[in-house]
């Protein structure tokens, strides 16, 4: 069981999605429809491919805090579609809170 953030990208239309789970590899499986429990929003934009994900956090608290700041910088323009999601990312990881933290990020190169 892997605790941390992820990065969806959608095979279908190229949409981005960020989320957090106790659970990736469960969480992974309901946004692509085979186990039950994926949100509405990832339904329509299926199927998904795993991009990366963050893991290494403090606390339950520290990973909530992370995604929302990541999907509020992913808003703005300079950081739309996948590689404006990394961008985003990159300019999180400088932070001095996340620096803290001995964060590691695996990438899923398919």
């Amino acid at each position: 069981m892997v605790i941390g953030c992820y990065l969806l990208v959608s095979k279908k239309d190229e949409w981005t999605y960020i989320g957090t789970s106790k659970d990736i590899a469960k969480r992974f499986k309901q946004h692509n429809g085979k186990k039950s429990g994926g949100g509405k929003y990832t339904s329509m934009h299926r199927p998904w491919e795993l991009c990366l994900y963050i893991t290494g956090f403090f606390t339950k608290k520290d990973r909530y805090s992370f995604e929302w700041h990541w999907k509020q910088l992913g808003k703005k323009n300079q950081y739309i579609g996948k590689q404006g999601k990394w961008r985003a990312l990159l300019v999180l990881l400088k932070q001095k809170r996340w620096g803290k933290m001995k964060l590691k990020i695996r990438m899923n190169f398919r």
